[in-house]
């Protein structure tokens, strides 16, 4: 810890350098907690050269199963899929968005989908909104559903449905909400993801929120971020125009973009 300049030593005491100092961070309490999916996916990165040699998630290679199946297998990481960074700082700015003014009945998925789908509920308390999960995150999210107080005496409701995001749904939403999911796919899943979507809603709307890659202005976090989700899910961050590329691979086209909390972009995608 010394040699890393996390710590000094002075009259034989111990105290943290600046380095050092941003452990005092709470954020830092959950991104190094090996309780949540969070801290996982951060120690995943050692699994960087298994993704990088071969090609695809390293993740198997390097811990002896994937990523998804150390998730489903632990009742503390599944739940805590149901939350994450990029919905704390999004989701009540994404529920107040133009593009959902007229929501009645939206299916929600992705990292975060608790937070954003307890956010759209309280912004439009007549809304059926659905909480698409894996079934490994069905009880969690039910207990989230039943504790839904924020939207007051409004007729709606959070319905929790089961499955993955490479499946079409059964039953038909009015529009789907797709938060952060796309950075855990490669391109072809990702287009096959939207593409999924769009022929799970009637008018085969997908609205699309991702953490955008941006070259320019990327500081080391975003590039570690890029990282991660190679090394853990084979996935990656994102430019405008490869999003724009994925939506044209799966036979949709612009719909409308808004940005929304500290410079996200929320897109609508449709169907051609």
């Amino acid at each position: 810890m010394h040699a890393l300049d996390i710590v000094s030593a002075a009259d034989g005491t111990w105290s943290l350098r600046p380095l050092g100092a941003e452990l005092d961070d709470d954020r830092y309490t959950e991104v190094l907690s090996l309780d949540t999916a969070t801290g996982r996916t951060a120690v995943g990165i050692v699994g960087l050269l298994d993704a990088v040699r071969p090609g695809g998630a390293g993740h198997a290679a390097t811990f002896g199963r994937s990523f998804t199946d150390l998730v489903d297998a632990d009742p503390a990481l599944s739940r805590s899929r149901l939350h994450s960074e990029l919905a704390e700082w999004t989701a009540t700015p994404l529920a107040a968005s133009a593009l959902l003014r007229d929501v009645t009945d939206i299916r929600v998925a992705g990292p975060g989908s608790g937070d954003i789908a307890r956010a759209v509920r309280a912004h439009h308390p007549e809304a059926r909104v659905r909480l698409l999960v894996p079934p490994s995150q069905a009880r969690a999210a039910a207990d989230l559903a039943a504790g839904d107080t924020g939207a007051g005496a409004g007729a709606g409701e959070i319905v929790v449905e089961t499955g993955g995001l490479l499946d079409r749904r059964p039953e038909l939403a009015e529009a789907y909400l797709l938060v952060g999911a796309l950075a855990e796919f490669g391109d072809d899943d990702a287009a096959h993801v939207l593409a999924e979507a769009a022929a799970s809603t009637r008018g085969g709307g997908v609205l699309v929120l991702e953490d955008p890659h941006t070259d320019e202005t990327d500081d080391e976090h975003e590039l570690e971020h890029d990282l991660e989700l190679l090394a853990v899910h084979g996935g990656a961050l994102r430019t405008e125009s490869r999003l724009d590329a994925l939506a044209e691979a799966a036979g949709l086209r612009p719909g409308g973009r808004e940005i929304v909390g500290w410079g996200w972009a929320l897109r609508r995608c449709e169907r051609v």
